[in-house]
């Protein structure tokens, strides 16, 4: 991802949260705006972080039991629920994870974001929205643990 100059100061104040609000507003692969669980909200700011390095400061990656994990993103999960920003569902879900969806009020901020933001993380959040809603979870995780083995090493879940 590259960040014009006239981008880097819009980037130096881009919040995580903006950036997991941006993730549960842009459309999946339906073209909708798809609910989105945990294991996909923390595998899409993680690839976000990887492959948008000016962004990597803002996480901290660990190895965990399903690949990455930065624990502070629950944290902003509870937030964004607290301030009634985004609420979970478990319908249209075929897994036993509920799903993260905004609300109208979280919707609206989500907007505002969006204009915030520079449009190259824009892009690159719609993107990674798009490929982690077109995978089934095992197939998900098997992609990111080959493309980053070493967020891997703590996994209930190993691939042959």
């Amino acid at each position: 991802m590259r960040v014009s100059e006239k981008g880097r100061g819009k980037l130096s104040k881009v919040k995580r949260k903006d950036l997991l609000m941006s993730l549960l507003f842009e459309k999946g692969t339906n073209e909708e705006k798809e609910p989105l669980d945990r294991i996909r909200i923390m595998k899409g700011l993680f690839l976000l972080s990887q492959e948008a390095p000016r962004l990597a400061k803002l996480f901290n990656f660990e190895p965990y039991l399903y690949g990455a994990i930065d624990f502070d993103v629950y944290t902003e999960l509870e937030s964004l629920e607290k301030e009634g920003l985004a609420k979970t569902t478990n319908e249209s879900s075929n897994d036993r994870w509920d799903r993260y969806l905004l609300t109208n009020r979280g919707i609206s901020e989500a907007q505002r974001v969006e204009k915030r933001i520079p449009n190259t993380v824009r892009d690159e959040v719609a993107r990674i929205k798009r490929y982690v809603t077109s995978k089934q979870t095992y197939e998900l995780l098997k992609e990111i643990y080959a493309k980053y083995p070493s967020f891997a090493k703590k996994s209930v879940i190993r691939f042959r």
